[in-house]
């Protein structure tokens, strides 16, 4: 299965994005391959993912490619988490890495308990100082998933980012049918000071052996500069349908 995931660092902006497994051995029920990153610059400080990596469509649409400034490969993605995370509480060593740092920064855990920092450069450029104070970047990984079971992600960031997931080791994707409003959507305001829209939604999805799930969930919307931008979805719940 190929994991997919966009991040924008808006200029300013001290909390970056990271995505871990929490897994609990043994077996792992899930491993990430090299994670493969390319770094855009954001000229306009846009708060939403404007780079166009690819032609032809897909998630980000078409038109002319937006060559990165630089690509990396990573061991893993957890860039700048915070002291508090997971990651950084199961470091033997102190790292000297939180959501404030700059340039980004990975921390990649090792067997023996100890954690190494590798920091996002390439071509005399590093993400998050300089000239991509304000970046956006792409992040592809292969994750295997060696049996059946449920497994979370934990995603840290001030401003947009996308997860998606591609096609399996069999070519199999499930295709989206349909979504329709479920309930009546709400705005609410945040005790911090920012105003998000949440919507009920359902989505029926086919399977390549043309079996149909549906799926409730809950968009939320955020209310950034005057305008609504798409934020995130709570965990879905998921339950089987007739074909």
């Amino acid at each position: 299965m190929l994991l997919l995931g966009a991040l924008v660092i808006p200029r300013g902006i001290a909390v970056p994005s990271t995505v871990h497994a929490d897994t609990a051995p043994p077996p792992p029920p899930i491993s990430i391959g090299t994670v493969h990153g390319s770094f855009f610059p954001n000229p306009h400080n846009s708060g939403s993912f404007d780079a166009s990596p690819t032609t032809g469509g897909g998630l980000f649409g078409g038109g002319t490619p937006t060559q990165p400034a630089f690509t990396q490969d990573f061991p893993t993605i957890d860039f700048d988490p915070p002291a508090s995370s997971d990651v950084q509480k199961h470091c033997s060593n102190p790292t000297g890495i939180n959501e404030y740092s700059r340039p980004f920064v990975d921390v990649a855990p090792q067997s023996d308990g100890s954690c190494l920092t590798e920091t996002a450069q390439g071509n005399g450029q590093q993400a998050g100082a300089g000239g991509l104070s304000a970046f956006e970047a792409v992040f592809t990984a292969t994750l295997t998933v060696a049996q059946p079971g449920q497994i979370t992600f934990n995603l840290y960031s001030d401003d947009g980012w996308v997860l998606g997931a591609g096609q399996d080791s069999a070519g199999d994707q499930p295709t989206i049918t349909s979504v329709s409003v479920s309930g009546s959507g709400q705005v609410v305001a945040s005790p911090l000071g920012y105003t998000y829209y949440q919507q009920p939604v359902s989505v029926q999805a086919r399977n390549s052996d043309g079996s149909t799930r549906s799926f409730t969930t809950t968009l939320y919307l955020l209310r950034e500069n005057g305008t609504w931008r798409y934020w995130t979805t709570d965990q879905p719940s998921d339950h089987p349908v007739g074909v």
